[in-house]
C-alpha cells in the first residue's frame, strides 16, 4: 500500500486495457462516463493502443486526459511499424 506522507491519503490506481478492435471514440466515452466521472482516480496505467500517427485519435485522448489533469509520462513509442506508432 502506498500512502502520501503529507496528507495521509492513499492514491487510487487504475489499470486499463483497450483491445485494438474497440473503437477509440467508444473507449473514450466509456472511460469518461463510467470511470473518470464516477471515481476519484489518481494514476492511470495501461495499454490504450492509440496510434500517435493518427492525429484524430491522439488528440481526442490527450484532450480527455488533460481535462482530468493527467500527464503522460511515456515519452517514446512502445511499438513502431510502417503505419503506426503506439505510446
Amino acid at each position: 500500500m502506498i500512502a502520501n506522507s503529507i496528507n495521509h491519503q492513499n492514491p487510487s490506481f487504475l489499470l486499463l486495457y483497450r483491445k485494438q478492435s474497440t473503437s477509440i471514440p467508444l473507449f473514450i466515452s466509456n472511460f469518461t462516463e463510467h470511470i473518470l466521472n464516477s471515481n476519484n482516480i489518481d494514476v492511470v496505467l495501461g495499454d490504450f493502443n492509440i496510434n500517435y500517427l493518427n492525429s484524430d485519435d491522439n488528440l481526442s485522448f490527450k484532450s480527455l486526459m488533460n481535462n482530468f489533469n493527467f500527464e503522460q509520462i511515456v515519452q517514446q513509442a512502445t511499438f513502431i511499424s510502417y503505419t503506426s506508432q503506439i505510446c
